[in-house]
C-alpha cells in the first residue's frame, strides 16, 4: 500500500560558518498493507530518494557544475505539521552532501565524523552532551531583540547591566520565554534528547541542553535542535543569533560547552582528569580551529570565560578552558568535563571529530 509522504530535506551548506538549506518533496512509499502497525522510522527512511540541488548557490559548487547530491542518512517526525487523520504524514530528512561520482562533499563535516568512527571503533563508551547558548536577535537594525532601539540616532540602547537575568524572573529581566518554551516543546515533539533550557547571563540570551550521547547522535541532534530553534523564531519574525561575542563590551558571550565522558572517567579518579587535561592542553592550539569562527572575541579572559591562547583547568571553575564539575569532584574524580571553549557557532561534527582524536592519542602524540 502506497501513501504520500511530505519530506523537509536539511542539509548543511558550504558558509565558513554553516548554515541550514531545506526543500520539501512530496512522494509516494510503501507504508505496508491495511490494518498493520505504521511503518517504522528505519522503514521509512530506506524509501526516502536521493535528491539533487543546485551547490552554486550554497558555496558548494560552481555554476558550470552545479549539481550536487544529498543522501538521506537520519529521518524526524515533523513537528512543525500538524499530524492528524486526514493530514499528510511529515518528516525533516537530515541529508549529507555527495558529489555526482557518490563521494562526499569536501563540505561534508558529517562523513569525515562518520569515517573516523567508522575506522576506529568506539569502545571507550564516549558520550557527548552540549549546553547551547544563543540570542535572540532582531535583524534589522542588528541588535538583540527587545533591547531598546534610539530610531532618531539609530542606536542600539544598553539595558541593565548584567547580573538579574541569569535564571530571571519577570518582563524587566526575562524576554522571549515563551519562544524558549516553544523550542523545548517542538524538540520534543520531533523526538530530541532535550534536557532542559534557562535564561542566560545576557538579556536575550537564553541556553538549552541536551542529553549526553554518542558523537554522532549527539552532533545530528545538536544541529536539528538549532534548525528548530530557527524556525519557532523564524514564525514571530525574530532571528537567532550563535555568534560568540554577539555585544562587544561587559557583555557575555555565546557558548557551546561539550559536556564528556569515557567508561573510564566515569569509573575514575582526580589523576585521570588531569592526565586528560594534559592532554587537551597539549593540543589546544590545534583544538581551537575546531570550535567556531570569531571565538577569539569571546575567549578573553572576562565574561565567564579563558583566555584563546593559554589552556587552563579547574575545579569548579567557570574561566577555566576546561571545568571539573561539582558532580565530578564529590565523586572524586568519577564523571565528566565540561569543555567551555567550543563557540555558540561550532560545528559539532567538526569539534567532535577533534575531541575523539585527541583522546585516543596520547599527550606525546600531539597534533600541535
Amino acid at each position: 500500500m502506497k501513501s504520500l509522504i511530505r519530506f523537509d530535506y536539511l542539509w548543511l551548506d558550504g558558509s565558513e560558518t554553516k548554515e541550514f538549506r531545506t526543500k520539501t518533496r512530496y512522494t509516494q512509499i510503501d507504508v505496508g498493507e491495511n490494518n498493520q502497525e505504521p511503518p517504522k522510522i528505519e522503514e521509512i527512511l530506506s524509501q526516502v530518494q536521493p535528491w539533487s540541488f543546485d551547490g552554486s548557490s550554497t558555496n558548494q559548487a560552481d555554476t558550470e557544475s552545479s549539481d550536487l547530491m544529498l543522501q538521506p542518512v537520519r529521518l524526524y517526525p515533523n513537528p512543525f505539521v500538524r499530524q492528524g487523520q486526514n493530514s499528510i504524514p511529515s518528516f525533516t530528512v537530515l541529508c549529507e552532501v555527495f558529489d555526482t561520482d557518490g563521494n562526499p562533499h569536501e563540505t561534508n563535516t558529517r562523513a569525515k565524523l562518520r569515517e573516523l568512527l567508522d575506522s576506529n571503533k568506539d569502545e571507550s563508551g564516549l558520550i557527548m552532551g552540549i549546553e547551547q547558548e544563543y540570542v535572540f536577535w532582531d535583524s534589522n537594525n542588528d541588535w538583540p531583540s527587545g533591547w531598546k532601539w534610539d530610531t532618531e540616532n539609530e542606536e542600539g540602547i544598553y539595558p541593565e547591566e548584567q547580573g538579574r537575568y541569569y535564571c530571571g524572573v519577570g518582563p524587566d529581566v526575562v524576554l522571549h520565554r515563551q519562544l524558549a518554551e516553544t523550542h523545548a516543546q517542538v524538540c520534543l515533539t520531533g523526538g530530541l534528547p532535550f534536557e532542559g533550557f534557562n535564561a542566560e547571563v545576557m538579556k536575550s540570551q537564553w541556553e538549552y541542553q541536551l542529553v549526553p550521547l554518542s558523537p554522532m547522535d549527539a552532533a545530528d541532534s545538536l544541529w536539528m535542535s538549532r534548525y528548530y530553534l530557527m524556525r519557532v523564531a523564524e514564525q514571530r519574525g525574530i532571528s537567532v543569533n550563535f555568534d560568540p561575542k554577539p555585544v562587544e563590551g561587559d557583555w557575555n558571550g555565546s557558548g557551546a560547552h561539550i559536556n564528556f565522558s569515557t567508561n573510564e572517567m566515569r569509573e575514575g579518579t582526580m589523576e585521570l582528569l588531569k592526565e586528560v587535561c594534559d592532554n587537551l592542553e597539549a593540543n589546544h592550539k590545534e583544538t581551537l580551529l575546531s570550535y567556531g569562527k570569531d571565538n577569539e572575541k569571546r575567549l578573553t579572559g572576562e565574561n565567564e570565560t579563558s583566555s584563546y591562547d593559554k589552556f587552563s583547568s579547574g575545579e569548579l571553575d567557570r574561566t577555566a578552558s576546561v571545568r571539573i564539575p561539582l558532580i565530578t569532584l564529590k565523586n572524586e574524580g568519577s564523571g565528566y568535563l565540561e569543555d567551555r571553549r567550543p563557540a555558540a557557532n561550532m560545528d559539532p561534527y567538526e569539534s567532535f571529530t577533534s575531541i575523539i582524536t585527541i583522546m585516543s592519542s596520547k599527550k606525546e602524540e600531539a597534533l600541535v
